[in-house]
């Protein structure tokens, strides 16, 4: 099992900030937050730590000062979210590659389940069709099939793009076949997504309040091509449109409130 860590957590100003709540230096923060990862990838694998309390990440970042402290920390500077309730490690999705081959291999077996299903189901005349047609005209028929195809594909990217505009009605306005956007589209339905996945991932963006600008930067992260970047990209929206309703704007001083609410209901219990 290995967690995906990126080089910029050598100088990530959130390092910085959580240092001086913390009065670390940044090598030895850096050590309590590799090993709280590692031990998340190994007891709770889908980045949830809901049935933690202060004590129990404590003890797993290998943390022998006030726990509460170091949790409220990572709190205040995004290591730890807390969601509907929840306290799970912030953009696990990216970091844990075992999680994202889990996903993509659960949903490459589903997709396989209902593509055989559709296949037992077809009338056995139209494979006494098949066999009849005449072989000098099989490679023309393949022809047929494969521009009809690349038609039907055409139409799937387009109404991708018309999905992303019910959010941005002024982008994309002539989507053309050689942008990246498009490429990138291409791929991720080759790959096995459907059209209504990529839906469900541009709607993800836009419920997520650290894309739609509730960051350390305020701003927005929900470019079409963010969002369909690669399989991974498309798994993560998919499941914040499926865990999350609709955006609700909020203040960094409500979110503080909300957070420090949910820290002492933890020390209560």
């Amino acid at each position: 099992m290995w967690i995906k860590i990126h080089d910029t957590l050598l100088d990530h100003r959130k390092l910085r900030r959580t240092c001086r709540l913390l009065k670390l230096n940044e090598v030895t923060l850096r050590g309590h937050l590799v090993t709280l990862w590692l031990n998340v990838l190994r007891h709770s694998p889908d980045g949830d730590m809901d049935d933690w309390n202060d004590d129990d990440i404590a003890h797993y970042a290998d943390w022998d000062g006030d726990p509460g402290l170091f949790v409220s920390s990572l709190i205040k500077t995004a290591w730890i979210d807390i969601v509907e309730d929840r306290c799970v490690i912030h953009d696990w999705d990216e970091h844990s590659d075992r999680l994202r081959v889990a996903k993509i291999r659960k949903q490459n077996r589903e997709r396989q389940k209902k593509f055989r299903g559709k296949k037992d189901e077809s009338p056995v005349s139209n494979a006494l069709v098949t066999r009849d047609i005449a072989l000098s005209n099989g490679g023309e028929e393949r022809r047929g099939e494969e521009k009809r195809g690349g038609e039907k594909r055409g139409e799937d990217i387009l109404r991708v793009f018309e999905h992303y505009r019910k959010y941005h009605p002024r982008a994309h306005k002539k989507p053309n076949n050689k942008s990246q956007e498009w490429k990138k589209i291409q791929a991720r339905l080759a790959e096995g997504s459907s059209v209504e996945d990529l839906f469900l991932a541009i709607d993800g963006c836009h419920q997520s309040p650290y894309h739609q600008g509730e960051n350390d930067r305020s701003r927005k992260y929900d470019t079409l091509e963010l969002i369909v970047r690669d399989g991974s990209k498309v798994n993560q929206f998919i499941e914040i449109a499926n865990n999350q309703g609709p955006v609700t704007k909020t203040s960094g001083q409500k979110s503080l409130r909300a957070s420090a609410q949910w820290l002492d209901r933890k020390r209560d219990e």
